[in-house]
């Protein structure tokens, strides 16, 4: 038997949603601004409230605050943030989670010298960039994998 939701429910359910939104409004200004700090309180409240709603992973909070986290040099959050991405159920680990997962994973390495993990997980992010066809992080991908080529030459 199907049962309709309540008010109270889409109610809570919509202002969840703007406070995830209006956080991560406040994630991006604070990134723009390169207010790092304020970018990775604000990015893990809306990727907080986004979870605890039980909606689909906020792929653009995780990479807001993982990208402050590489900014302050945090790497231990950089891994905290995506590290439980691999336990997700597989219809919350979309196409685009686990890309940005394995670019993120890609850059934590490089930075953390782990060398061998670095080329597949840049790899396997360009791939699934051109699937998505998102031209933009598929730039920024190779661009990095490049980079990394030429700092080991």
């Amino acid at each position: 038997m199907s049962r309709k939701p309540s008010h109270l429910s889409i109610a809570w359910w919509r202002c969840s949603q703007s406070r995830a939104l209006a956080a991560l409004v406040r994630a991006i200004v604070a990134g723009a601004r390169g207010h790092h700090q304020e970018t990775l309180a604000a990015a893990e409240e809306a990727y907080e409230v986004v979870v605890e709603s039980h909606a689909a992973v906020p792929v653009d909070a995780l990479v807001y605050a993982a990208e402050a986290a590489f900014a302050l040099g945090h790497l231990d959050k950089v891994d905290e943030l995506i590290s439980p991405l691999a336990a997700l159920a597989p219809f919350k680990r979309t196409l685009s989670v686990q890309t940005h997962e394995a670019r993120l994973q890609a850059r934590l390495a490089a930075r953390r010298g782990e060398r061998d993990t670095v080329e597949p997980s840049y790899r396997r992010a360009a791939a699934y960039f051109r699937e998505l066809g998102t031209p933009f992080w598929l730039a920024g991908q190779l661009s990095a994998r490049l980079t990394i080529q030429a700092l080991r030459s």
